[in-house]
């Protein structure tokens, strides 16, 4: 026998045994490769493995350096018909392709991607051709010639491992679905083990929601035996509308009625199997009490909802808000978070009691100031208001206007330095007694007495601004004294020499009188000519030609002080116009001019004083207050004209106020224009705070600007500036024509 026979024959009879000896396809794999290097001697040997869709799933080769690693590598996952051997291959009809002379045969391209002299190659493949398992080549760096027994050896070697290749697929096919089955098994042991110790209800039902097994959790969780809730449909026993509300891969919240107590219960679900894939289709649910996560949710929301109502209460009163609004707005945030029927807050003085605050989810309305009779409060309302403790209760009284139809109530004391200002209450029928409503209604108390003292505040601030106002009042009528004691004086002085001037005159005129009438009874007896000389003389002695000219003058002299005199007093009159409690209409162009003639001493020793003033609607507002703004302006734009005048500046100035209407006559603004050195820039941002000034010590308090802006602000208007540096400064008063709409918390 030839050596290449003997070679050949014995390599497929290791090779057969070895495949037999073990179904793994690994090793078959690695055994069929071994025998092709035997059966050929040749070179290198490489197999290939593919898939149902002929993409390379093995390869094995007999190098084993770096670039056949690589090589391996790269063939993976690729198609075999990428493969240039297996094109050459796949091209014939046999499976099997031995080339003696690969550049001749298959051409230099291919002969130069393949690096080979000759080759050999057999398809693997089941032997109906059905499917594709692969393919086995060898290569030869030298020219080498097949003989016939080694082409019958590739050709047995081919079919032997194409039956090895099917064996052990088929093998590996047959033990997968072994390993499914037990697979399967375990996982329902492992289902049955978990639903059986877990505390959570697990349910498995048929595609429809039909419930065929329920673990014994759902005695506990639902309050029902697992026997009782086989048949029945899942989402009916969860408490949903239907089995669609059961969303795969997300949870469902729903309540299920309970005579004791509310039950929440938590519900997953998801669909196990394929109904395409000929699979059986069921839904695997768990369900899980959370009663208590519920609860404690409900309680968050209704603690922050408490939360964005006190903050919205605070904010008003923050921004000023009158204590009416206030304790409307309390009553209504109370009564809108615990669904009440009436929410109050009463003031309490004394024996009497009367609504603060109101808010009536009927619409009712109990108007701020309105007096509740004891009758009106009942018995245990105001039994609790005298004792100033906290009460629930019914009214004992019908038609009460606090009252509810349930005639319950609650009610909590509003305390103030330790004394009791107040009741916070509210008429919630049977929910009254409900714990997270009493919560709430004690945060609102805390929150009522903080309104409370800030309200208190409030008031002292206003009071002690009043004090200041006035006492700043004063401070300028202090200041301008003695310049308004020097206005009247000049008027004052040439009245006074005009009345004595008339009274020497009336003197003269009395005694020429009195001679004309001693002359009428003495005429009877004198000559004509006597009496005339007579008269003459009289009227020489009583100069009676300077007494007719002058006296018409002296008149209109004292008329004119007297004017004078009496235009001040008007101005100072205007100026200290009594605040009233209440906004009234006012010629502000009229108190302007007012104004400067009671400011004119203090002014026109530095600056000329224009006005341009448009022609005003009367403008509500308290104008003794905006008296005092005006002239705090014009007082501090001499101020600083003066400052300039004595740094080297101009030595006058002008001072110019303006009135105009804006914002569709909605809005009067007055301002104050000065020519003096203008505002620093370090000291812009501070100008409107309290005691703040730049004047020398003694001539400034700080609070002219301050009050000055508060007032605007309590008018419900602003007080703004423009100003440069060596031209001088601009102030403009802005208020609304129509006033605020509400009485202002500035006491006199």
């Amino acid at each position: 026998m030839p050596e290449s026979s003997r070679r050949a024959t014995l390599s497929l009879g290791d090779v057969a045994a070895e495949i037999y000896a073990s179904l793994d396809p690994a090793t078959t794999i690695a055994a069929i490769t071994r025998a092709a290097i035997g059966a050929l001697g040749a070179d290198r040997a490489t197999t290939y493995v593919t898939d149902e869709h002929g993409c390379i799933t093995e390869v094995h080769t007999t190098e084993t350096d770096e670039r056949a690693r690589a090589f391996i590598e790269r063939s993976i996952g690729r198609p075999m018909e990428e493969m240039p051997v297996w094109r050459a291959l796949g091209a014939q009809r046999d499976p099997v392709l031995l080339v003696e002379d690969v550049r001749a045969a298959l051409g230099d391209e291919f002969a130069d991607r393949i690096g080979v002299t000759s080759f050999g190659g057999v398809r693997l493949e089941r032997a109906d051709g059905a499917e594709f398992l692969g393919g086995i080549f060898c290569s030869f760096r030298e020219r080498h010639a097949f003989s016939e027994p080694e082409r019958g050896a590739v050709r047995t070697l081919g079919a032997l491992a194409s039956l090895a290749l099917a064996n052990a697929r088929l093998f590996q096919h047959t033990d997968d679905g072994l390993q499914e089955a037990r697979k399967a098994a375990e996982a329902q042991r492992a289902f049955r083990l978990m639903a059986e110790n877990s505390s959570d209800v697990i349910t498995r039902c048929d595609a429809d929601g039909v419930i065929e097994y329920v673990s014994p959790a759902a005695l506990t969780v639902l309050h029902r035996s697992p026997a009782d809730l086989v048949g029945r449909r899942l989402h009916d026993v969860v408490g949903l509308d239907r089995v669609a509300d059961l969303t795969v891969g997300q949870s469902v919240i729903s309540r299920l009625p309970r005579e004791d107590a509310e039950l929440w219960v938590e519900t997953s679900a998801r669909r196990v199997g394929d109904a395409i894939s000929g699979d059986r289709v069921e839904i695997h649910a768990s369900t899980r009490d959370v009663t208590l996560r519920q609860r404690a949710r409900e309680e968050l929301a209704s603690v922050a909802a408490e939360q964005a109502g006190l903050r919205r209460v605070a904010g008003r009163v923050a921004d000023g808000a009158p204590p009416e609004e206030a304790w409307t707005l309390l009553s209504q945030e109370l009564g809108t978070l615990v669904d009440s029927t009436n929410a109050w807050v009463l003031r309490v003085e004394g024996e009497r009691v009367a609504v603060a605050g109101f808010w009536s989810a009927g619409g009712a309305v109990l108007e701020p100031g309105r007096e509740v009779t004891p009758a009106e409060l009942g018995v245990a309302l105001g039994a609790a208001i005298a004792g100033g403790v906290p009460a629930d209760g019914r009214f004992d009284v019908d038609g009460s206007p606090l009252c509810g139809p349930s005639g319950c109530f609650s009610a909590m004391p509003i305390v103030a330095d330790g004394a009791v200002w107040g009741v916070l209450g509210m008429t919630d029928g049977m929910r009254v007694t409900n714990v997270r409503n009493r919560a709430h209604l004690r945060a609102f108390q805390e929150v009522a007495c903080a309104i409370l003292t800030t309200l208190l505040a409030r008031s002292q601030r206003d009071e002690m601004e009043g004090v200041l106002r006035h006492a700043q009042k004063l401070e300028a009528v202090g200041q301008l004294a003695a310049g308004i004691a020097h206005e009247i004086n000049t008027p004052i002085q040439f009245v006074g020499d005009s009345v004595e001037f008339l009274r020497d005159a009336f003197d003269d005129m009395r005694g020429l009188l009195e001679r004309y009438r001693a002359l009428a009874e003495t005429a009877a007896a004198g000559t004509e000519q006597e009496l005339a000389g007579r008269l003459e003389e009289a009227d020489d002695e009583a100069d009676l030609e300077y007494l007719l000219e002058q006296v018409p003058k002296a008149i209109e002299r004292t008329l004119d002080g007297a004017g004078r005199v009496a235009e001040i007093v008007r101005a100072m009159k205007e100026f200290a116009h009594p605040r009233r409690d209440s906004q009234a209409p006012a010629d502000l162009n009229r108190a302007i001019q007012s104004t400067a003639t009671v400011a004119r001493n203090e002014l026109k020793y530095v600056a000329d004083v224009a006005f341009e003033l448009a022609d005003l609607p009367p403008v509500v507002c308290h104008l003794g207050d905006v008296n005092q703004v005006v002239l705090n302006l014009m007082v501090n734009a001499a101020h600083a004209i003066a400052d300039r005048t004595a740094g080297g500046g101009p030595e006058r100035g002008t001072i110019t106020v303006t009135t105009r209407l804006s914002g569709d006559a909605q809005w009067v603004t007055i301002s104050v224009a000065d020519t003096g050195g203008g505002i620093p820039d370090d000291v812009r941002e501070r100008i409107f705070e309290p005691f703040f000034t730049t004047k020398e010590v003694g001539k400034g308090t700080g609070q002219g600007l301050a009050i000055a802006a508060r007032v605007c602000e309590a008018h419900g208007g602003s007080l703004s500036f423009d100003t440069e540096l060596g031209e001088g400064t601009t102030f403009h008063l802005r208020l609304p024509v129509d006033g605020t709409g509400e009485p202002l918390e500035l006491p006199a």
